[in-house]
């Protein structure tokens, strides 16, 4: 009798094989290089492999997962190994016991003591989420302690900053109305050991005033992928970390990009944990890094790149452009060892009958892998119309179709041209029905998640909004038009999260528009734009006067250089509400021209260069800064600038400051007539004087430089 053929348990076992992507002997050098080991490691039988290491150093971390493992180690002063390398022994072990070695020399080299930022250089900050708090961090190797401080002028208005150990600081700031609407700010740290020279770190501040569950894609134009080019990530395996390259195209005068990324709820949590690193300039590119979280599961990672213009002008008034349109783009993280596409959950949803239904205060998250389609349903009464959006990474491209009840093929929606998103409108006359939609996995569409959202409205009540009787007025060709100088309306409604209210306006040069929107902002925030004649009108559109505030109130003042229709915006961030809107058309306070030969000067970016002396005849229109510069090249020496007002002119009121590129620095004070200003520069480099009238007039300034030689 034959036995059947099996496989010999006895037999000779084979050690698994054992990689790492370093040489047999590196080093690193204390506060500048960071250990990290890679390993990757194989059964020949195929059976499971556990990986381990001997002698693990302090503070390192080890991670493993089945076949793959990262090291890492961030040495200190204490680690330096003058007496020989240390001696790091990685091990592959199978599941029947036979293992093999790797082992890696490390000479740890002494760094020069000088301290340094460890805390990130960008932040991003959602308003809405309450005061601005983040840590400062500083490491130093060979000191107990490190002064962190905060310049004066060198800060936003209102903010301070704590000691709270050793080597962190904490900055806290409540961004005013107008600070909220400048959205970028920019602080300036200095550390110093007491022994070394002082280090400084600038940190950009974006303010963002989202709200995440109410917001969806803008679907008016593609202005950030006009402005910015990346290449956006697919789904990642490895255990490296994730690389964005980004290019700015000149669109807007940006001059550089940050990286914003969270693995929280992107779409759904109000206050998620958002990192922001400042990307590295590259060449003609900018390069930022999001960190591999390594972990066991799948991890789904949203990230948002933002254009900073570091000197807006008037009409191209973009401080910040976040961008994709789609709102987020988005990659899943898989373990190394995952090779294949993991569905989600609701895998059973397959079907016009286990449809899920679309939410319309949340958005709803998905996964897609190829050849598997996810169902979805939306109730509509009788005379309902709804709005379904979708959004996706920005490379993926899902086939999305729209059924009627009886499960025929109504249409496939077109993917929005900027990449990212999809919005489906459906409407419905008759009796109560629904609507189902269909997203089709396919080889341009897998290995990804989504999400949905939706909203239903009724058409047949003009009254649904209660301000029909100016609807619609959502754009410029059929905005409310302001017959009068001086006019008010009350009643108005944003009456759906995505409306909103056009007002026309008439105004000549030398005139001053004043718009006005009151409101309950707790009920929800608006917002509100003016554009001017030549502007192209819309919510993500550049306009020549914003209100962004987060109180009851939003007010613009303009005083008109081109004449025509300018058109005033009013839309909601997040809900509906209600509101009354006001305009005023009245002659501007005054009119001066200014043609003395440092014109023009009125903004920092085109301030002047002012030597040592005194100038006189210097000509000031009221309201209108003038900005002149100089440079310091001896941090040690002192400034004082003195404004003099012409004679007969001494009632005249004027603001003198020192600034420098971040913010003023000090401001002149009024003795006997004249304004005067002292500088002591906490740096080499460029600085400002600022003059800001009130009235029209003349005025002499002197800049005298004090030596400390």
């Amino acid at each position: 009798m034959l036995a059947a053929c099996s496989t010999d348990a006895g037999g000779v076992n084979q050690p698994p094989t054992l990689s790492i992507d370093v040489t047999s002997e590196i080093s690193a050098t204390v506060g500048e290089d960071v250990v990290r080991v890679t390993l990757t490691a194989e059964d020949p039988e195929g059976g499971a492999v556990t990986l381990s290491m001997v002698n693990k150093p302090e503070r390192a971390e080890f991670q493993a997962n089945g076949s793959w493992g990262v090291f890492t180690w961030d040495p200190i002063s204490s680690d330096v190994t003058p007496a020989g390398p240390l001696e790091l022994v990685f091990v592959a072990t199978d599941e029947r016991g036979a293992s093999t070695e790797k082992v890696v020399l490390v000479v740890v080299l002494a760094g020069n003591g000088v301290p340094r930022f460890v805390s990130s250089s960008s932040v991003l900050h959602n308003v809405g989420s309450g005061p601005v708090s983040f840590e400062v961090k500083v490491r130093d190797d060979d000191s107990n302690d490190v002064i962190i401080r905060m310049p004066e002028g060198f800060a936003p208005e209102g903010s301070d900053l704590t000691k709270t150990g050793e080597f962190t600081a904490q900055f806290g700031w409540q961004p005013t109305a107008e600070q909220v609407q400048q959205r970028i700010h920019t602080v300036k740290f200095v550390a110093t050991d007491g022994v070394n020279d002082p280090v400084e770190q600038d940190v950009t501040i974006i303010l963002k005033k989202d709200s995440s569950t109410n917001t969806t894609p803008d679907s008016s134009g593609c202005l950030f992928e006009d402005t910015v080019t990346y290449e956006p990530l697919k789904a990642q395996r490895n255990t490296s970390d994730y690389v964005i390259s980004a290019r700015l195209t000149g669109v807007g005068g940006y001059d550089r990009l940050t990286l914003n990324y969270t693995t929280g709820d992107a779409f759904n949590d109000y206050s998620a944990d958002w990192k922001s690193v400042e990307m590295t300039p590259e060449g003609d590119r900018f390069v930022g890094v999001i960190p591999n979280p390594l972990g066991p599961e799948i991890s789904e990672i949203y990230y948002e790149l933002c254009a900073i213009n570091d000197d807006p002008t008037e009409e191209e008034n973009f401080p910040v452009l976040c961008g994709p349109s789609s709102l987020y783009d988005g990659f899943l993280a898989y373990p190394p060892s995952e090779n294949e596409c993991e569905d989600d959950s609701f895998s059973y949803v397959d079907d016009f009958e286990s449809a899920s239904d679309i939410p319309g205060d949340e958005w709803l998250y998905r996964r897609m892998c190829e050849g598997k389609d996810d169902f979805f349903e939306v109730g509509l009464g009788t005379n309902q119309e709804a709005t379904i959006y979708f959004t996706f990474p920005t490379w993926a491209n899902p086939t999305i179709e729209v059924y009627n009840i009886d499960g025929v093929l109504e249409e496939t929606a077109t993917n929005s041209t900027c990449g990212g998103f999809t919005d489906v409108f459906v409407a419905n006359t008759g009796a109560p029905t629904k609507k189902y939609l269909k997203v089709i996995g396919n080889a341009e569409a897998t290995d990804f998640s989504y999400q949905v959202t939706g909203s239903v409205v009724s058409t047949a009540d003009p009254s649904t909004c209660i301000d029909a009787q100016y609807e619609p007025n959502e754009e410029a060709s059929n905005a409310t038009a302001v017959t009068s100088a001086s006019a008010m309306f009350s009643g108005l409604e944003i009456c759906r999260s995505d409306d909103v209210d056009v007002f026309s306006i008439q105004a000549s040069v030398g005139q001053q528009i004043k718009v006005r929107a009151e409101f309950q902002s707790s009920i929800a925030d608006i917002d509100l734009k003016l554009f001017s004649p030549t502007q192209e009108v819309g919510r993500s559109k550049s306009a020549v006067g914003y209100s962004l505030g987060i109180g009851d109130v939003e007010e613009i003042t303009y005083v008109v250089k081109t004449s025509g229709t300018f058109h005033a915006m009013v839309y909601s961030v997040d809900n509906p509400n209600r509101y009354s809107f006001t305009v005023e058309v009245t002659e501007a306070p005054m009119t001066c021209t200014d043609t003395d030969s440092f014109e023009p000067n009125n903004t920092q970016a085109t301030a002047k260069l002012f030597f040592e002396g005194t100038t006189d005849n210097l000509q000031s229109c009221g309201f209108e800064n003038d900005w002149y510069s100089f440079y310091v090249f001896n941090s040690l020496d002192s400034y004082e600038v003195e404004l003099t007002p012409d004679a007969g002119a001494f009632t005249m009121t004027y603001a003198v400051e020192f600034w420098n590129t971040f913010g003023k620095i000090s401001e002149a004070t009024l003795s006997a007539g004249k304004f005067k200003a002292t500088l002591y520069p906490i740096g080499t480099g460029e600085y400002f004087i600022v003059v800001k009238p009130i009235l029209d007039g003349t005025y002499s300034l002197k800049l005298t430089r004090f030596s400390t030689i």
